[in-house]
């Protein structure tokens, strides 16, 4: 008899502990559901750009953008940049440009409805260079050309392949000149015409450049195995860091259309200080930057 109650006591505890454990857990996971984390208690505050994205989307119906490629503008604007054949005479290009200076107002720089836009494109990128220079301002290489018809031009040169990337602070590197052209159609497919006109073009910095160049941009040139170098003069520029054609004196760039006329330039308030290890307003006042925006 004496074995058997002890058996009957053991199987009586083990049933106890298996019910006490399984109570154990389904109270844990039950405190666990209902009791805040410690995540909850002490949240990761959120960036600025964080909040922005969080906003964007607990925005009313009214502020949604519709579909802007369906919009009539943009098949205008895609249409009319197809118009390009016409002939890149003097008088023609003087024509063209007094037009598209004329398309500059408060609310765009370029008229996406005007048919002259695929002209515009057409003109900056085969128009012939009657003069080039540097374009000292900013802090990289940029030259500025005189375009046939009297059109001042910006030329952003390529310094890297389009698969190149760049490790670093956001400042890293040199801009893409791509980007102005992304920004030129962007706009357009945005409906918010505020970029200016701007194309790819390959030129020869021997036979386009270097003939019609002034003493400044000269004086920054130099050979290196057979290839045209130019190192410029901006806050960056310096000769161990030239841009350089290939070896047939080719270079690509984007040509950026030059408004005639003086803009007023508005500080943007979301602008960076480009300063290892100094931030900008935006970036110390998160909470209350957009008051001190309104209010500034």
């Amino acid at each position: 008899m004496f074995p058997l109650s002890l058996m009957f006591l053991k199987k009586n505890v083990l049933i106890l502990c298996a019910t006490i454990l399984i109570l154990f857990f389904i109270t844990t996971n039950y405190l666990r559901s209902i009791l805040p984390s410690n995540s909850a208690l002490n949240p990761i505050p959120l960036t600025i750009e964080e909040k922005i994205q969080i906003e964007l989307k607990n925005l009313p119906g009214d502020y949604k953008v519709p579909s802007l490629i369906e919009h009539k503008t943009f098949h205008r604007f895609a249409s009319n940049i197809k118009r390009v054949p016409f002939e890149l005479s003097s008088e023609n290009l003087t024509k063209l440009w007094s037009k598209v200076n004329t398309w500059v107002t408060k609310t765009q720089i370029f008229d996406m409805s005007n048919p002259n836009i695929g002209r515009a494109l057409y003109a900056l990128k085969n128009a012939k260079i009657l003069k080039a220079d540097l374009d000292t301002r900013g802090t990289q290489l940029k030259f500025t050309f005189i375009l046939e018809g009297d059109q001042q031009v910006i030329f952003k040169p390529q310094f890297y392949q389009k698969n190149k990337i760049i490790e670093g602070p956001v400042y890293a590197g040199k801009d893409r000149y791509s980007s102005e052209i992304l920004g030129f159609y962007l706009s357009a497919i945005l409906n918010k015409p505020l970029s200016p006109i701007s194309v790819k073009r390959t030129i020869s910095l021997k036979q386009e450049v270097l003939p019609v160049a002034t003493k400044q941009l000269l004086d920054t040139t130099f050979m290196i195995q057979n290839r045209t170098c130019i190192y410029g003069r901006c806050f960056f520029c310096k000769k161990e860091d030239p841009v350089c054609s290939d070896e047939n004196s080719y270079l690509s760039g984007a040509v950026i259309f030059n408004i005639k006329g003086h803009l007023v330039s508005n500080r943007s308030p979301w602008q960076r200080t480009y300063k290892k290890g100094k931030n900008a307003i935006w970036q110390e006042l998160p909470e209350k930057y957009c008051m001190y925006v309104i209010y500034n």
